[in-house]
This record gives structure tokens, sequence and C-alpha cells, in this order.
């Protein structure tokens, strides 16, 4: 009963974060781009992930989980080598699989879907499969390290992507 009642507000949790998320990048994204300088664009959107994302999480596992936030994310648990091992051969694929696709021919063609470009597809597709891959990592390690590796090592790919001419 109680891993029951456990998912569904974690469920809820996660359907008010989208929502949140949502309203954020279709009606907020417009301020960023509207702010001059590099430096304080990504300190607005720093504060605004902050924001939305990690205040929400801290009170939903301190308030309705009632658990400490920090071990309830899972910060406290290292995970074991063998652990390691298998979350870094999946973020390697990963993000061999992102980079073979936002490099190839097919991943710059423009779509005339709606006006959608096939980056922006792409990216969306890709933001899922991270997902789904960042959930696995953390529900086999029952840690936050190995996502946040993964995330990390993702967003230096992407920078390393844009940076490099073509």
């Amino acid at each position: 009963m109680e891993r029951s009642r456990a998912a569904g507000e974690l469920t809820v949790f996660i359907v008010g974060f989208f929502a949140i998320w949502t309203l954020r990048a279709t009606y907020g994204y417009a301020i960023d781009e509207s702010i001059a300088s590099p430096g304080a664009r990504t300190v607005h959107a720093t504060a605004v992930k902050f924001a939305l994302w990690a205040v929400p999480a801290l009170a939903f596992a301190r308030w309705v989980r009632l658990e400490p936030p920090l071990r309830y994310l899972g910060v406290t648990v290292m995970p074991t080598a063998r652990q390691w091992a298998g979350c870094l051969a999946l973020t390697a694929s990963f993000l061999a699989a992102a980079a073979a696709a936002e490099t190839s021919v097919l991943g710059r063609k423009e779509l005339a879907l709606s006006g959608l470009t096939s980056p922006v597809l792409a990216d969306a597709d890709g933001v899922f499969v991270f997902g789904l891959v960042a959930g696995w990592l953390y529900l086999t390690s029952s840690s936050i390290w190995p996502p946040a590796v993964a995330h990390i090592a993702n967003n230096l790919l992407a920078a390393l992507l844009v940076a490099v001419p073509r």
C-alpha cells in the first residue's frame, strides 16, 4: 500500500512539474531571449531552473515523502564500482548515438512539419531518451550521481558539437 501511495505522489509531482515546465518553456523562454547580456541570461536561466526544479524536488522530499531531501534524492549513496561500470557504459553508448545522429546528414535536413526543424525534433526525442537513460541509471544505482555525471557528459558533448566548426 505504501509503495502504491508513494508512486501516486511521485506521479502527481512529475505531472505537475511537466505542466509548470511546459508553461515556462512556452511563455517564459521569450524572457530569456530578451536579456541582452549572456552572463545575465545564464544567471536568469539558472535561477529559473533552480526555482522550478530543485526547490520543488527538495520540498517534495521533505514535506510529502517526509524524508531528508538529500537522502531521498540519493545524494548520500555512492554506487559500487560494478554499478558505475554499467552506468558509464550506457552513458557512453547514448552519447555516441547522439553524436552520430547530430553529425549525420539526415540529422541536418529540414522538415516541413508545422515549421519544426529536425534539430528541434531530435532535441525533443533526445531529451526523452536521455530522461529514460537517466531514470534507468538512478534505478540501477539508487544514487543521483550516475545520472548527474551522464547529464554533465551530455552537456559537454553538446557544447563540443556546437563549438566545433563543420
